[in-house]
Formats: structure tokens, sequence, C-alpha cells
């Protein structure tokens, strides 16, 4: 997408985007936490078994996890924002 076209487009378009967005750099941070996790544990022979947990070696942001919002799929927000400019487009 060019500069030019971020100028006429929709709200609805720019948050499906932004979603996008989140969701690949959210997918970018795992890969990235498996790989220093996988780093980790293999050069270091003297691991106790309560140092393996990926979870403590690297926590993932989980505080917004219990919002509406992030616990919808992208296709239930696309479904609600294509109802809301349906009802948009009836009220003139």
């Amino acid at each position: 997408m060019s500069i030019g076209d971020y100028n006429n487009i929709t709200y609805f378009d720019l948050m499906l985007k932004i979603e996008g967005f989140n969701s690949r750099r959210k997918h970018d941070e795992a890969w990235a936490r498996k790989i220093a996790y996988s780093s980790y544990i293999s050069n270091n022979i003297q691991l106790k078994q309560k140092d393996l947990d990926i979870d403590k070696f690297w926590p993932l942001d989980d505080a917004v996890k219990g919002s509406k919002e992030q616990g919808e799929s992208l296709s239930e927000k696309r479904k609600r924002m294509q109802e809301a400019l349906k009802k948009r487009k009836q009220n003139g």
C-alpha cells in the first residue's frame, strides 16, 4: 500500500491493518523467544529442572489477554465491522 492510499482508507480497514500488524509482531516475538530459549538450554550443561521453563525465561505480555478485544479472532472483528458499515450505509 502506498502512502497516498492511507488518505482514502476507512477506519475499519485501518483497524484491520493494525490488528494484522500486531498479530505479526506477536508471531515474530514468539519465534525470537523460542530461538533464544533453545540457545540458552543447548549451551548450558548444568541446568536444573526448574530452570527449563520457557515462561520464566521470557514471559510474554499477557496483561491484556483477558479483555474482550484480545479474545476475539480477526474474522469475528471483521464481521462486526462489516455489520457496522451496513448499519452506517442504511442510516445514510
